[in-house]
């Protein structure tokens, strides 16, 4: 009986630890200090920044159709560096589209900088959760 209770706790505490570990790894940030960072040193801010989980804050500019094929959310940022913001799924993408310009949100994703997605200026957010 004690060896089923110490496996229970011991599986408790890794189950607790992975949640823990998951909080704490994402790296907090807002749209507009993000474009701050990558305006100021793009090689500094893709070491921080660069394949990390992200979760960005700031008010939405605008949801639109880039290029006929992707559809992308811009925040407002204030500096010379545009954040985007794309989507993996259509569940992500109609929840994205009801947002409205000038509305406060938060993203999570991938920060995947500014070399992929080539087609675009800025920087660049593989989102797969969109907090209200």
């Amino acid at each position: 009986m004690k060896k089923i209770l110490i496996l229970v706790l011991l599986s408790a505490l890794v189950v607790a630890g992975y949640f823990l570990f998951d909080y704490f790894s994402v790296k907090r940030i807002t749209a507009n200090e993000l474009s701050i960072v990558y305006q100021s040193s793009k090689a500094d801010a893709d070491e921080k920044y660069l394949g990390s989980r992200v979760e960005v804050t700031g008010v939405v500019k605008a949801y639109y159709e880039m290029l006929g094929t992707r559809k992308v959310l811009e925040f407002e940022t204030g500096a010379e560096k545009p954040v985007f913001c794309f989507f993996n799924n259509e569940p992500l993408e109609f929840k994205a589209s009801q947002l409205l310009q000038g509305q406060k949100i938060t993203v999570i994703g991938t920060c995947v900088g500014e070399d992929k997605y080539n087609f675009i200026k800025g920087i660049k957010i593989d989102v797969y959760d969109i907090l209200d």
